[in-house]
C-alpha cells in the first residue's frame, strides 16, 4: 500500500487576485458579494477576499479594490496620489486598471464610489461591461480543464483604462402600480445591478413585512416610497375629507 503523500501543489501557478474590500456592510457588503461574482467567472481559482488594511499591499498578489476614500484606506491613498479621480457627486465612481504602485509587475483594478451606493455601481458597471474581460477558452490541442489551469487567467489580460461616471438623473427607479412584487431580494438585487436607487411601491395595503422589504432596498442602494390608495372606483370620495381619508388609512 502507497503511503499518503500530504505535499500541496497548486494547480494554478500564476499570480492571483486578491478581492480587497472597504467597508463590510450594508450596499458595501453587496458590493463586495457582486465584485466576488463578477471576477470568479473570469479565475481558474477561488479568489480570496480580504479587508484592505489587512495586507494587500503587502500580498504579492493583483488587486481588486472597491469602496470609498472613507472605508477603504486604499481608494483614499489611490485618490489622493491622483491615480483615480472620483467625481464628488452622489452616485458617482471611477473604474480603472493600471500597473501597481506597490507591486512590480502586479495589476491594480479599483471599482470607486463618492459613496457606497457610487461604489456599487462601479462593481455594476463592470459586470455589465464583457467588453473588460477577454473570455477564457480551451484551446484546441488539449482537454479544458488542462487548458484552463494552464492559461493566465482573463483577469491579467486587461488592458489598462479609466473611467469616471456621475448619473444624470437624480432619482432612477420603478413604479409598481399595484403589481406583486413575487420575491422583493431578487427584485432589489437586479434593481441594484442596473444602477437604480428608488422604487415606489404602490398598492391598497402595505405587506406586512414591510420593514424587512424596505430594509433590504436600503442595503442595496435604494430608497422605497410607500403609495397609497387613491380612492379610485368609491363614489364621491374627497381627498379634502377626513373622514373619506379615514376609511382609506392603514390600520
Amino acid at each position: 500500500m502507497e503511503e499518503f503523500n500530504p505535499a500541496f501543489k497548486r494547480r494554478y501557478q500564476g499570480r492571483r487576485w486578491l478581492l480587497c474590500h472597504g467597508e463590510y456592510a450594508g450596499v458595501e457588503k453587496f458590493a463586495t458579494a457582486e465584485a466576488q461574482r463578477i471576477l470568479q467567472r473570469h479565475l481558474p481559482y477561488v479568489l480570496q477576499i480580504a479587508r484592505a488594511e489587512n495586507y494587500c499591499k503587502e500580498a504579492d498578489a493583483h488587486l481588486f479594490i472597491s469602496g470609498t476614500a472613507y472605508s477603504n484606506a486604499l481608494v483614499r491613498e489611490l485618490a489622493e496620489s491622483g491615480k483615480i479621480s472620483i467625481p464628488d457627486k452622489p452616485d458617482s465612481y471611477a473604474l480603472a486598471c493600471f500597473e501597481s504602485p506597490w507591486k512590480e509587475g502586479a495589476k491594480v483594478l479599483v471599482a470607486a464610489g463618492s459613496d457606497p451606493e457610487g461604489a456599487l455601481h462601479a462593481v455594476a458597471d463592470l459586470g455589465s461591461n464583457e467588453a473588460f474581460f477577454n473570455i477564457l477558452r480551451p484551446s484546441a490541442g488539449g482537454g479544458f480543464l488542462d487548458s484552463f489551469w494552464g492559461t493566465p487567467a482573463a483577469l491579467e489580460r486587461l488592458a489598462p483604462f479609466a473611467r469616471s461616471e456621475s448619473p444624470r438623473v437624480a432619482e432612477r427607479g420603478i413604479w409598481s402600480w399595484g403589481y406583486v412584487i413575487a420575491d422583493y431580494r431578487r427584485f432589489f438585487d437586479n434593481m441594484a445591478r442596473l444602477r437604480m436607487n428608488m422604487i415606489t411601491i404602490w398598492n391598497d395595503y402595505p405587506p406586512l413585512n414591510a420593514v424587512e422589504v424596505a430594509d433590504y432596498a436600503h442595503s442595496r442602494g435604494i430608497k422605497v416610497v410607500w403609495g397609497f390608495h387613491w380612492g379610485w372606483g368609491m363614489d364621491n370620495f374627497d381627498m379634502a375629507n377626513p373622514e373619506h381619508v379615514d376609511r382609506l388609512r392603514f390600520k
